[in-house]
């Protein structure tokens, strides 16, 4: 998808509604993005790969749910951003995927759960991109480093419990990303 154009340069933005300024700032971010709902054709998803992974996590957000009252009010998920940190040191700087306190404020996009799934092949040490988790509220201190290896799925609350950065990718890092939505 990198290759054959089909990602962009991810765009910043703000606000439950996207209605804020949108703009690219590789200091905060260099990865490329492509919105995808796994109904593009076989040229793009062959054998409906990401069809079949939405459907997989899909039932597994709604398993999880039954035994997790966070996460029960889940009412939709978003399309999955397919993104490419193209190496060269490309990243993302400490963040959360949802911005508010308890639905409200000017930067709550309603993101509850994120789900990431990463695609690398024969990933090393060297090759950087981990994702690194921070405890809520911390200044500087890291839980730990997520190595982005191949067929590993994670799942992290979408809010200010979970800030996370990924760190500098020195070769093509892949990964598709969730994010899941509740009532409130």
């Amino acid at each position: 998808l990198y290759r054959d154009g089909k990602l962009q340069l991810s765009r910043m933005a703000g606000g439950r509604a996207g209605d804020m300024l949108k703009y690219s700032q590789s200091a905060v971010r260099g990865d490329h993005v492509g919105w995808f709902d796994g109904t593009e054709g076989a040229s793009t998803w062959p054998r409906q790969t990401l069809a079949s992974y939405l459907q997989k996590v899909d039932a597994l957000v709604a398993a999880l749910a039954r035994h997790n009252a966070q996460l029960a009010s889940i009412v939709h998920r978003s399309k999955a951003m397919v993104a490419c940190y193209p190496g060269g040191g490309s990243h993302y700087v400490r963040h959360c995927d949802n911005s508010c306190e308890s639905g409200r404020g000017e930067r709550c996009n309603g993101r509850r759960l994120t789900a990431i799934l990463y695609l690398n092949e024969s990933w090393h040490q060297l090759h950087g991109g981990e994702l690194r988790l921070y405890p809520p509220f911390a200044q500087g201190v890291a839980l730990c480093d997520v190595a982005p290896l191949a067929d590993r799925l994670l799942l992290f609350y979408a809010d200010y419990r979970v800030p996370h950065e990924v760190m500098p990718a020195h070769v093509p890092r892949l990964a598709v990303t969730l994010w899941y939505f509740d009532r409130e």
